[in-house]
Parts: structure tokens; sequence; C-alpha cells
């Protein structure tokens, strides 16, 4: 009957799933069950009758074999996994595992022996370094990150971690934070907004408030940016909060914002210095330039010397050109307070060209214009501001030419409708890399070692009337060859002929 005891007994130890060594008080191996082959990879022939030294590392028989002799002197049955700190073993081939062990007092076949059950804990041990690393990596993220971040439980609101620029953010220790409602972060006009929206934000989707604020510790709002993202952790639905300081970026905001106030204040005082100086100095000019032309024209009777005449005409040139640049700035200033309106009327092309056409023919310039349109149309425009666009265009066509090169004026149609009157010249043409800032008020070509007269304003005045006029300019130019310059009328500019408009 004893025995058949002992053969249950040993028959269990063997269908136990975790390692069963039974040693005697040598610390010589006399039992080694199926579990114990397979965590060690010795077969139980080559294990029983050896030392227990063979599934040491070496580095710690001594350390083991203390520990067993101190046990058989306890006097103590047994001593549990929990008791004890984890062991190290050694495979077959030399591979070390950890493992936790219990040792408890018995006999088999009326032999006293120690037996220790092992369990390889290798895989949990692994486990849980990998967990330490994840989550030493996690508050390295936490802590070197710029943002305040905030773990919420997203059922309660509380919130359950957060970083060190929480804290520095907050003005407070970030453990300070730990335990309190999210709601108390906000002001009240901001609570039920950020609140809301984050209860209403579905899964999966991440959350951003541009715009809002939390309250410090000491009672002061700081703008911040917040973004947000559902998460689960432990088993429990949170939310992951970012927020970010955006007081400097209100700041440069607020800056800039002053700088374009105090930018368009001096811009309308520039205008209207421009727009008070130029109706002042009109006044005299028109004085000027009578007088002068009343001696040029000898009105009165003969001024007794031709020199004079020829001052007299010097005078009038001089007048007439000042007075030009002087319009120019007024016009210049007009457009930029937005003071200029169109004054349209019905006005024939042909009409228009042939007064710009005939302002050129006199003098040095006389036959240089050639005029070369094969059509009428009738145009809904702006006649002043339109033939001013056109004398710009001729001017400094005749301007970039050489003495006697002509000047010629065209008009073409596209498919659309659309009306484009050409003033092509043969001059000196503009570089490539200058065609967009041509177009710029103050601007000539002479800033480009070319030689030529006036304020730089006919090209940017003449483009800023056809946007008035909802067309546009386009320039074309090879250096060296010449330049076509074609101001674009958009077809709702061209009015039918009389007689389609009286069906």
């Amino acid at each position: 009957m004893k025995q058949f005891k002992s053969d249950i007994a040993v028959e269990i130890l063997h269908h136990l799933a975790e390692a069963v060594i039974g040693i005697d008080k040598h610390h010589c191996i006399r039992f080694f069950n199926r579990s114990a082959e397979a965590v060690f990879g010795f077969t139980r022939e080559e294990a029983i009758g050896q030392p227990l030294d063979m599934l040491l590392p070496d580095s710690l028989r001594d350390r083991h074999g203390k520990a067993i002799d101190a046990f058989i002197r306890s006097g103590d049955p047994s001593r549990y996994m929990n008791d004890r700190a984890l062991i190290t073993g050694r495979r077959r081939n030399d591979v070390l595992f950890h493992a936790e062990a219990s040792i408890l007092r018995t006999s088999l076949a009326d032999t006293p022996l120690m037996v220790a059950v092992l369990r390889d804990v290798t895989e949990r041990i692994e486990a849980e370094r990998k967990l330490r690393l994840a989550e030493a990596r996690q508050r390295a993220i936490l802590a070197a990150s710029p943002d305040a971040i905030l773990l919420v439980d997203a059922d309660s609101g509380t919130i359950t971690d957060t970083n060190q620029a929480a804290g520095s953010l907050l003005g407070c220790a970030p453990g300070d934070l730990v335990g309190l409602h999210q709601g108390v972060l906000y002001p009240a006009a901001e609570r039920e907004r950020v609140l809301d929206a984050l209860a209403q934000c579905p899964d999966n989707e991440a959350l951003v408030l541009h715009d809002t604020q939390i309250r410090r510790r000491d009672g002061s709002l700081s703008p911040v940016e917040i973004a947000a993202s559902r998460a689960i952790m432990g088993n429990q639905p949170a939310w992951i909060c970012f927020y970010r300081d955006i007081t400097h970026h209100k700041e440069r905001e607020s800056a800039h914002q002053r700088a374009r106030t105090e930018a368009d204040a001096a811009n309308r005082a520039k205008s209207a210095f421009l727009a008070h100086i130029s109706h002042e100095l009109r006044t005299p000019l028109n004085a000027i330039i009578g007088f002068s032309d009343m001696l040029r024209t000898r009105l009165f009777g003969p001024l007794g010397n031709s020199r004079y005449e020829e001052y007299a005409t010097y005078i009038n040139d001089a007048g007439q050109h000042l007075l030009t640049l002087i319009n120019d700035v007024l016009e210049l200033s007009r457009l930029d307070n937005n003071n200029l309106a169109l004054s349209t009327q019905p006005t024939l092309l042909s009409d228009l060209v042939a007064f710009c056409a005939r302002a050129f023919d006199n003098g040095a310039e006389s036959g240089r214009v050639q005029v070369q349109i094969g059509f009428d149309a009738t145009l809904d425009i702006d006649p002043r501001l339109m033939r001013q666009v056109l004398l710009n265009l001729l001017s400094n066509a005749l301007k970039y030419s050489e003495a006697g090169s002509p000047v010629v004026i065209d008009a073409i149609r596209t498919p659309g409708g659309d009306l484009g009157i050409r003033v092509s010249d043969r001059g000196i043409g503009i570089p490539a890399s200058k065609l967009d800032s041509v177009m710029q008020p103050f601007v000539q070509l002479n800033d480009y070692g070319i030689v030529g007269q006036g304020l730089g304003l006919g090209l940017s005045l003449a483009g800023r009337f056809m946007d008035l006029h909802g067309g546009r300019l386009e320039i074309e130019s090879v250096e060296g060859e010449g330049t076509i310059v074609t101001a674009w009328l958009p077809a709702a500019r061209l009015l039918p002929p009389a007689d389609d408009a009286s069906d």
C-alpha cells in the first residue's frame, strides 16, 4: 500500500506543468520530472545522480548551495515562491533563464528529499522589461515635449497623468493636477465649449480647438491651442490632450495688426498730403503755363526780342511737364484712397485713338505715331482715364525708341469678344527679369541704367485704370528689339452697334 501511494505521488509530480527537481542532502538530483526535462533540456537519465550545479550558472552555484543548506538547517517544511526572490537557471545549451521556485521537504521511496518546484518566468520577465522600457520611453517623450500633455479619464473627466510642461504652463507642480477635473482648467466662458467639443468628438478622430484659453493657478488666463485624441488605456477610454501656449503668436499678431494699422494711417496721411500739395501746386502752375503761353504766342503783340519767345516756350514746356507729373501723383493718391470712380460714356474707338495720336503730332514726334486700326467699335469706358492709359503708353514708347522710329497703335479682338488696344515700338525693350517690377509705382527704365524722365507712374497708373474697367495691361518685350503693351478691355465693355441696339 505504501509503495502504491508512492507511485501515485511520483506520477502526479511527472504530470505537473512546473519543473519538479528532487535533491538529497548532498545536493544530488534524485528526481527529475517531464516538465524539468522540457525546461532544462536534459533527459531524466542524464540528470538523475548528477549534482544540482549542472542546472545552475557558474557564478551562482555557491549562492544557491548556501541557500539550500540554510533551508535544511532552518527546519522549515517549505518555502513558497512568494517568499523568495527570482532564481536563475541554466539550460543544456547554456542559455540562462529566470524562474520562480518553491522548496519543500518530502520523501520518495523512503528517501528524504528536498523538492524544488520551478516555474519558468522568462517570458513574463521579458514582457515586464519591455513594458518598463516602453513606459520609460513614454515618460521621456512626455518630459521632452514642449507642449503640455494631460491624460484625462474620458468617463469622469479626471486628470490621471501629466508632464512637466503642463505644470509650467499652468503655474503649478505637475502632480498637483492629477485628480482634478479637467473643467477647472478653463474659464467659465470657455468651459462648456471645450467640454462639449470633447464629448461630441467621434471616435478615431482628432479634435483641434485653435483659439481658447486656460486658467493658471494664479488666476491669469493664457491663450492656447488644444489638440485631443481618444485612446484606450488600461481598458478605460481616455483623452490625450495637448496644450500649446500661443501667447507669443498672439503677441506677434497684435504687433502685426498694430504695424498694419500704423502703416495704413501713414499711407492715408501720405495720400492726403499728396492730394493736397498737388492741388496747391497746380494753381500757380496754371498761371505759369497760361502766361507763358500768352508770351510764346505774342497774344498782345511782339516781345521786342526773339529770345523772349524762346524762353517763354521753355517755361511753358517745363510747366506742362511738371503739371503732368503732379496730375499723375494726384491720380495715384486718389487711387490709393479709393476716391477714383469711373465716369463711363459711349466712346468710339476711332475717336479715342485719334485723340491720343494727335497729342504727339507736333515737333520732333510728328509722324511717329502710326494708327493701323481696321475696324471701329463703341466702348463703354471712362474716356478721360482711357485717354490717359494710351497717352502714357505712347509716351513711353516714344521716349524709349530712337528718334524717328515709328510707334504703332492698333487693335485686336479675341474669339471671346475681348478688345485689345496695342502700342508697339522698336525701342530698347525691357529685360525679362524686370517685366513685373516696371508695373510698380515710381519704377522706371532709368532705374536699370536707361536714361528717362518722369516719376515712373505711367505704367502703374495705366494698369490700375485698366483694373477699374475690369481689364488688364499686358506687356511683351524683348530686350534690344522692342515692346508691345496691350490694354485689354473685357467684352462687356463693347456696346452693340446702333442698329443692333434698336432691335
